[in-house]
């Protein structure tokens, strides 16, 4: 009776067959406990286009284009757009900073998140009330309460007693209807001087499709007489 009762427990203890459906669940499993931590990127800030948007070289000599994550900062054609940008500046223009990458967005630029030393540069900006919190992409909730305390101390753009958020910048006769319908088009980002243009072709583009004028300054249709020629 003994060894019977033994067979039995050394039948509980026998391995179970693991199939595909099995190994599945445990690496989701294991995926759900240990996440992947983002990708860090080392580089040096070379342009500033913004409040929320750099460039960055980092290791080849290879430049990419960052937007700040989580948050939105003034256009350069809303009140407190060149604040904005100025403030960045300060925060990052030509120095060490580290990356974290989180995705790319639909104009190729990577968004992540700035570090200069210890700092994080996209909570600076809303502590400076530079940017919103911008909640379509919000995932560290903490940067709510952050553009709240910058709102009751008026810093930065609230000063303003009504200020425009970006993202309703346009809706609100920033822009002309005409203007927004091409700016909205998928291929047009926020490039909006001949500095930020990489050739005579890109500057007609947005000149024409994305309805950036500012490019053709002595309205004779061709954009950016330097690269023009």
């Amino acid at each position: 009776m003994q060894d019977a009762n033994l067979g039995k427990v050394a039948g509980l203890c026998r391995p179970v067959p693991t199939t595909g459906l099995s190994v599945l669940f445990l690496w989701l499993l294991l995926a759900t406990v240990w996440p992947v931590s983002a990708v860090s990127i080392a580089g040096r800030v070379i342009n500033v286009h913004d409040g929320d948007t750099v460039t960055l070289l980092v290791k080849n000599n290879r430049a990419i284009k960052v937007r700040l994550s989580q948050i939105d900062a003034p256009e350069i054609g809303q009140a407190y757009g060149h604040n904005a940008k100025r403030s960045l500046a300060r925060l990052v223009a030509g120095k060490r900073i580290r990356l974290e990458q989180e995705t790319s967005d639909r104009y190729g630029r990577t968004v992540g998140t700035l570090w200069q030393g210890d700092k994080n540069i996209n909570r600076e900006q809303i502590k400076l009330g530079m940017a919103w919190a911008y909640r379509q992409y919000l995932h560290d909730r903490s940067l709510l309460a952050l553009e709240e305390s910058a709102r009751n101390r008026r810093t930065g753009l609230w000063s303003e007693r009504n200020p425009t958020p970006p993202w309703q910048f346009g809706r609100r006769g920033g822009r002309t209807q005409a203007s927004i319908h091409k700016s909205n088009h998928p291929a047009c980002g926020r490039k909006r001087y001949c500095k930020d243009m990489g050739s005579c072709d890109e500057a007609k583009y947005y000149l024409k499709r994305c309805g950036v004028s500012g490019l053709d300054r002595d309205k004779d249709g061709v954009p950016c007489e330097s690269l023009c020629r």
